[in-house]
């Protein structure tokens, strides 16, 4: 129950958005809100409507640069596998880390999990490809940058120097370049062939963009198939047919002989990358180079992740859900780089996307990181990296956790005051919604029916049904209850929760079992369900309006905490209950229940 109270407060701190010029998706709907994180942060999802593709849901954090929270990139504890958004944060919280919010980053390989890209970490380069790539960088006070990122690499003996091409990459067989290997690219190299291994001991320097490092040979032999890498080693491995003059250097090797390794970066058009301290590059390119739209974009709509820098310096981490009718249809990079124009970017990178496209983070006064979109697989994909804003600021209690990742169960409840409980209520099997045109919604806002709402109570108080099976209902409109509710009634009535309706003082009643039920009735239900002998004043401004025979009702749910007003200090009895009202109904009487 933690989670629902959780999202009652971050629920208090939501505003409507008010995002200016959104054309480029549609016409900006009610559903959109937005929060202030703190650290410099603020949440924006917003909700657009398209006459041409229907529905689409963008969430967003805009970031000032601040102490408070930087962005840093996760890879987890190994370039070589993959981990969901909430296995990172898991990975951060291990290594005393809070996150505030995050995204997916790099496009990687399925079969390995490594990044496709350059990724620097700590200064350090982490990851490093072959040729230019677009990037992103952080500096160490939290501000960006886009930029080509090219590093050349080499290893040389004093005699020879030769190509590194890769860092922490996978060597495949039958290739000619040298790839360099740390502690960091995992438990072993996953060669499946006979290569050579140089095993070295670095003795000053580290793998840094436009410095050098030592190193000192242990060993070089040649092996069939895989080695572990040593702990604090870095390891020269190529396969034994590849390119004679790098197998004639390294094979000449000796123990104790001194390796001089040398990064020099190249390429970029305007930034300095000496001062990134955390870098993740994409091969999904520019979407917007100086204020200028990239150009080779590939065709199709899909989930969008992105990351842009405004003019004024704020960072945009940026998501787009796609690919489920009624919720989210996606969009082209064409489009994604006119609404990361729109939203104030002068450069922005398009980040992997489609399945993989997710943003969590920790909302005001909650200790929860949770999942905040809906990524398209109905499930969290496995991805290489992920970029994150760190929360620095102190904390009284630190004690924050991970809320596993349930899909969202209805199209229509993304956005609403209502959806946490919602959504606790369906997994629970307490609730259920609809099925349309293969679409699921729950119609949140839609009143709930007198017997639903005897449904939802029985299926929260746990109560078998078929023990009432036999009973007489004795209702002049039998007949008009739907088959599925008739034992639901009849363990209502039996039970003495729920009474009938009349017209003549209690001389004939009636069940009206499709129309909606009064707030009065459903209170009245819940309080006859609940053990308690606590009643409180009742001070309404209509407490007039309250049937007598609902009024000891009214007074046990206000001192239990169940019911407490509206704003205005009013609690219309009359009114019809929603069906997310009844959602939260149902999850305050399942906590008193327990």
């Amino acid at each position: 129950m933690v989670l629902r109270r959780i999202a009652a407060a971050a629920a208090a701190l939501m505003t409507f958005s008010t995002a200016a010029n959104a054309e480029v998706l549609g016409t900006l709907t009610d559903g959109s809100w937005q929060t202030d994180m703190g650290g410099g942060t603020v949440y924006k999802h917003n909700v657009f409507s398209s006459s041409s593709v229907g529905l689409q849901t963008e969430n967003y954090a805009e970031y000032t640069p601040n102490k408070d929270a930087v962005p840093i990139v996760v890879n987890g504890a190994s370039v070589w596998g993959t981990r969901t958004i909430t296995s990172a944060a898991e990975y951060m919280k291990k290594n005393g880390l809070r996150p505030l919010i995050g995204i997916n980053a790099d496009y990687f390989s399925f079969k390995t999990g490594i990044p496709m890209g350059y990724t620097i970490i700590d200064g350090k380069i982490y990851s490093k490809e072959a040729g230019l790539q677009d990037a992103v960088g952080f500096r160490e006070d939290g501000s960006a940058f886009i930029d080509k990122l090219g590093i050349d690499t080499s290893v040389s003996d004093g005699d020879t120097k030769i190509p590194i091409t890769y860092i922490n990459k996978w060597l495949q067989n039958d290739f000619d370049n040298v790839n360099l290997l740390t502690e960091d690219f995992g438990a072993d190299t996953h060669t499946s062939f006979k290569a050579l291994y140089v095993i070295c001991s670095p003795i000053k320097g580290e793998l840094v963009i436009n410095t050098t490092m030592e190193l000192c040979v242990d060993e070089v032999f040649i092996y069939d198939g895989t080695i572990k890498i040593p702990a604090g080693k870095l390891v020269l491995v190529m396969d034994v047919d590849g390119a004679p003059e790098c197998f004639d250097m390294l094979s000449r090797l000796a123990k104790g002989d001194t390796l001089t390794v040398a990064n020099s970066v190249y390429g970029a058009e305007r930034c300095d990358w000496t001062e990134a301290e955390y870098a993740v590059s994409s091969v999904g390119g520019r979407l917007l180079n100086n204020g200028a739209t990239g150009k080779g974009f590939e065709a199709g709509a899909a989930p969008r992740t992105a990351v842009g820098v405004k003019d004024n310096g704020n960072v945009i981490f940026y998501t787009l859900d796609g690919r489920q009718n009624g919720y989210s249809y996606g969009c082209r990079l064409e489009t994604l780089a006119a609404r990361m124009r729109e939203l104030g970017c002068v450069d922005a990178l398009n980040l992997d996307g489609g399945g993989s496209t997710a943003i969590a983070g920790i909302f005001p006064d909650s200790s929860v990181f949770k999942v905040t979109n809906r990524p398209s697989d109905g499930q969290l994909r496995m991805c290489a990296n992920y970029l994150f804003l760190e929360d620095r600021r102190e904390y009284k209690d630190d004690d924050w956790y991970i809320a596993p990742y349930k899909s969202e169960l209805f199209a229509d409840t993304s956005g609403h005051w209502a959806h946490d409980v919602i959504e606790e209520m369906a997994y629970s099997g307490i609730i259920n919604g609809f099925e349309e045109n293969g679409v699921k919604l729950f119609k949140p806002d839609n009143n709930v029916s007198r017997i639903q709402f005897a449904a939802i109570v029985c299926n929260v108080l746990g109560i078998d049904k078929s023990k009432y099976s036999g009973a007489a209902l004795g209702f002049t409109d039998n007949s008009a209850i739907q088959p599925w509710a008739v034992d639901y009634v009849k363990a209502m009535i039996g039970l003495g929760y729920m009474n009938g309706r009349s017209d003549d003082n209690g001389k004939t009643l009636y069940l009206d079992p499709e129309s909606s039920i009064t707030r009065a009735e459903a209170f009245a239900i819940m309080a006859r369900a609940i053990q308690s002998d606590e009643y409180a004043e009742l001070s309404f401004s209509d407490n007039a309006s309250i049937p007598e025979w609902a009024r000891p009702a009214f007074s046990k749910l206000l001192a239990l905490g169940v019911i407490r007003g509206f704003s205005d200090n009013t609690i219309k009895p009359d009114g019809k209950t929603t069906r997310a009202e009844a959602a939260v109904l149902a999850a305050k009487l399942s906590d008193i229940a327990q």
